[in-house]
């Protein structure tokens, strides 16, 4: 959970902030073109996305692992289950 905040607020600050001071944005890429490189953007976008699939699955798969090792009954558990299942959808 540390790092998929961790890095989506790094994440947050870099696309603000990837062609400078964002109140001058509209003005700075006309006129200085210095904004971060497409294969820069690219690179972190698509490990933003990684982490965060990564921690939906971890965030999905979690709760199941207690329910397997809960003192329910075999009905409640599929009872449980299911419901776990529909939410993480």
């Amino acid at each position: 959970m540390f790092i998929s905040v961790s890095y989506g607020i790094s994440y947050f600050f870099v696309v603000l902030f990837q062609c400078g001071n964002p109140l001058l944005y509209p003005w700075r890429i006309i006129e200085d073109r210095v904004c971060l490189s497409h294969r820069t953007i690219d690179g972190t976008s698509y490990t933003h996305a990684v982490i965060t699939a990564l921690g939906d699955w971890v965030y999905a798969v979690l709760p199941m692992i207690y329910l397997y090792s809960s003192n329910l009954d075999m009905r409640s558990k599929i009872s449980v289950g299911i419901i776990l299942s529909i939410g993480s959808m």
